[in-house]
């Protein structure tokens, strides 16, 4: 049912920070958004739902091609049935949601961002890329306000990342860049393990106060 991914739904759930977001949003955007949000939070979805790389890549995969399905106007999906008119009504770019998959790929080969460069490329590509889909659909195409939304999208990212460092650690996701957990002697295999999480509030403060740098 296309209705299923209309505002509020799962990716947007009551008294999550998303659904209040969309609630302050324009009405009549709301359901476009909240599609939006879906089609992001599926995808991400195949990290938790799916142990085997290689079938996580083949899911990853589909939804890829279902993305050419949908802009060939061949949806196959409920979701890419509700995503085919707002990719039409705001003109929205394919390669902003093949970075979305692109993102969750890399997550899944636990590919490590070597440095703060590659973590920010990292997080320009996930939220960063959602966040640029949302400024599209208000309307505005002005290449410096794309810009510092898929800036502020990565600082979000970030945040994040902070905020769930210990469970993401937990399952050997990239949490810190190598460089900076090789300066400590870790890797996020060791993360893994409790008590070299114990060094997470302290390798974690310079990036908090990286992401506050960011934002100002």
């Amino acid at each position: 049912m296309v209705d299923e991914w209309r505002f509020p739904n799962r990716a947007t759930p009551a008294g999550s920070s998303a659904y209040y977001s969309l609630r302050v949003a324009p009405r009549d955007l709301r359901d476009d958004l909240a599609t939006l949000l879906a089609w992001r939070h599926q995808v991400r979805a195949v990290l938790d739902q799916v142990s085997d790389p290689g079938v996580a890549r083949l899911k990853l995969q589909w939804w890829r091609d279902e993305l050419e399905h949908t802009v060939a106007g061949e949806p196959r999906h409920p979701l890419s049935k509700a995503l085919q008119p707002v990719l039409q009504r705001h003109e929205l770019p394919q390669d902003a949601f093949r970075e979305m998959v692109h993102s969750v790929e890399s997550e899944v080969l636990r590919r490590q961002p070597v440095n703060e460069t590659e973590l920010d490329d990292a997080c320009d590509r996930d939220l960063g890329a959602l966040f640029e889909l949302i400024t599209r659909c208000h309307g505005l195409h002005d290449a410096g306000l794309l810009r510092s939304a898929r800036r502020l999208g990565g600082f979000c990212g970030r945040v994040y990342l902070i905020r769930d460092s210990g469970a993401l650690a937990r399952l050997g996701r990239a949490v810190l860049p190598v460089d900076q957990l090789r300066e400590h002697g870790l890797s996020a295999r060791a993360l893994t393990q409790r008590e070299h999480r114990r060094q997470l509030p302290a390798l974690l403060a310079p990036a908090a106060q990286r992401a506050r740098t960011t934002l100002a």
